[in-house]
């Protein structure tokens, strides 16, 4: 695995899928670029006990999904894609869910879950 083993003991996971809390998801996405892979999107779970709620319900309006994604640009080079797609993540991550207009559930923690490849698997999901 790409991971250190306290990013892998540290995450919440959902079968093949991995989240994060805030600090740990930034550390995540550092050790998946540094390893050559790409973070294609990732978003926000709300972890309460061991439930996934995928959406975060709002104060107005109906519970909302939050998510992020970076395609790779036509002729970019994979390596800059890969770079700037932890910067995106980076950002993604440091940025949601709005709070403001959030109701977190009592006990709920915020988790980001990331999608990440290699240059041959994206190349795969690509066609």
């Amino acid at each position: 695995m790409i991971l250190p083993h306290d990013l892998e003991t540290s995450a919440h996971r959902s079968g093949e899928e991995y989240g994060w809390q805030r600090i740990d998801a930034l550390r995540a996405v550092d050790a998946v670029t540094t390893a050559g892979l790409a973070v294609l999107g990732g978003e926000v779970w709300l972890v309460v006990g061991d439930s996934i709620w995928g959406v975060v319900p709002q104060r107005c309006g109906a519970p909302a999904i939050q998510h992020w994604s970076c395609e790779r640009r036509g002729d970019e080079a994979w390596a800059a894609y890969a770079s700037r797609s932890a910067t995106e993540g980076r950002q993604a991550i440091s940025s949601i869910p709005d709070l403001s207009s959030a109701v977190l559930p009592e006990r709920a923690l915020v988790y980001y879950n990331l999608t990440w490849a290699s240059e041959s698997e994206w190349s795969t999901l690509s066609r």
